[in-house]
């Protein structure tokens, strides 16, 4: 049999995927595991009064008076928000 017929065995290299195949599914649901274990206990969610999150194990947060976050920092990088008047963010 020919190696590049998709009834050989060799068939699933040569043959391009679909994102819809059962091998593409396969793949992103091991990888999913394979994160889940890789970050299992390794992360945990700190809150403030009002249920905002101010720390997730890797980030920090700060976060404005109306609920919004103000800073969020990780390691030396920080990113900022600014907000308008009524509080959408610019």
């Amino acid at each position: 049999m020919n190696p590049t017929t998709p009834h050989s065995s060799d068939a699933w290299r040569t043959r391009p995927t679909r994102v819809g195949s059962a091998c593409c599914r396969r793949q992103r649901r091991l990888h999913r595991k394979q994160w889940r274990r890789a970050t299992r206990g390794k992360t945990s969610n700190a809150y403030d009064p009002n249920g905002n999150v101010i720390s997730d194990g890797v980030r920090s947060y700060t976060n404005m008076s109306f609920n919004l976050p103000q800073t969020i920092t990780q390691g030396a990088t920080a990113l900022t928000f600014l907000y308008g008047t009524e509080h959408q963010r610019i």
